[in-house]
């Protein structure tokens, strides 16, 4: 069930991914410049490697897309791979282990890398131009950086929720009128449903997160339905919503709600292998990751930009969602205490 779920889901994203990408090409002149072109003698270099092999463990919306759009502008060929986070992972450490050096760059939650970078997988990328553009809480270290921010909320059913209900704050989902309305996503394994769990017991401490399950919230792991199980009128809200998905979800009977404490986030991030084939082309894709046309792209589908970059054509439904306040995230080196400690309470 769960893997069809993220067929069905994959499925959706990539029927999206046309219309995104052609208003992602066309966002290349909007707005101030902000990000640079790397030296001349990288992209000569890069060229004559003529190839890039990217592992992705992206959202569909963000993978093709993106590698389109680098093929179009250097006209360097991309071979995608698009396995699930955990089979990327793994296929990379046994391809290094075996001495078999076959892709170059890779991306996918900053979790999931920090992980990866405990295997030894990854080499510093070396100075380049838009890199530098990262800092506070986005920075990078030097062989790893985020590029885009995926945003979790609040979805409410606008039939079942007035707008005098509506909750101003996440302690508002804990009153008694909202018991066993509330549809989740799984906060026990690795997704959305456990980085919303991890920053609200950062945010508001275990007594929050332990009131909330008394409010019997129903745990679903079919995430490509249970935004539409809340517009269908089966739950007043849903949590955590992709802020992503809203515009999919235009008219529909649903409103995405930011408590006043902010969202809970994710940032997307990306690393050049260890001994890449094509070194040149891997540092030249990685600081086009932080280009105006991969983060004008990413924030018209609703991602915040990692060096934060906004077009000035960003469509009114998206922009009130560029610059939210964030309330947390889950952090790698906490994540097996937070599933553990999420065990311990959704019973």
């Amino acid at each position: 069930m769960r893997q069809e779920a993220r067929v069905r889901r994959v499925q959706r994203w990539r029927r999206s991914a046309a219309v995104g990408l052609a208003l992602g090409m066309a966002l290349a002149a909007v707005g101030p410049a902000r990000t640079q072109e790397p030296e001349a003698a990288l992209v000569a270099a890069a060229k004559s490697e003529g190839k890039l092999v990217f592992y992705s463990a992206l959202i569909a919306a963000l993978s093709r897309p993106v590698a389109d759009l680098f093929e179009k502008k250097y006209g360097i060929t991309v071979e995608l791979l698009e396995p699930r986070a955990s089979e990327t992972r793994e296929r990379i450490r046994t391809e290094q282990a075996a001495g078999r050096f076959i892709g170059d760059v890779t991306a996918g939650s900053a979790s999931t890398l920090a992980l990866q970078a405990q295997d030894g997988v990854f080499q510093p990328h070396g100075d380049l131009p838009n890199v530098k553009k990262l800092s506070g809480l986005f920075a990078g270290d030097g062989t790893l950086f985020p590029f885009a921010v995926n945003l979790f909320s609040l979805l409410a059913n606008t039939d079942l929720v007035s707008a005098a209900d509506m909750p101003k704050s996440w302690h508002d989902l804990l009153d008694p009128k909202w018991k066993g309305k509330i549809l989740s996503d799984d906060p026990r394994a690795n997704g959305a449903g456990h980085v919303l769990f991890a920053a609200m017991v950062k945010k508001f401490g275990r007594p929050y997160v332990e009131a909330l399950y008394g409010q019997n919230p129903v745990i679903s792991r079919d995430i490509a339905v249970n935004e539409r199980r809340v517009a269908r009128g089966e739950f007043a809200f849903y949590i955590p919503l992709f802020l992503v998905d809203m515009p999919d979800l235009k008219g529909l009977p649903v409103k995405a709600v930011v408590p006043e404490e902010g969202v809970a986030y994710i940032p997307f991030a990306a690393g050049m292998l260890k001994n890449a084939p094509h070194p040149n082309a891997a540092r030249l894709f990685l600081n086009f990751l932080l280009s105006d046309e991969v983060q004008g792209y990413a924030a018209q589908r609703g991602f915040r930009s990692a060096i934060g970059y906004l077009p000035e054509s960003l469509a009114p439904e998206i922009r009130q969602f560029a610059d939210v306040k964030l309330l947390g995230t889950s952090p790698p080196d906490e994540q097996a205490a937070m599933l553990k400690l999420a065990a311990e309470i959704y019973k």
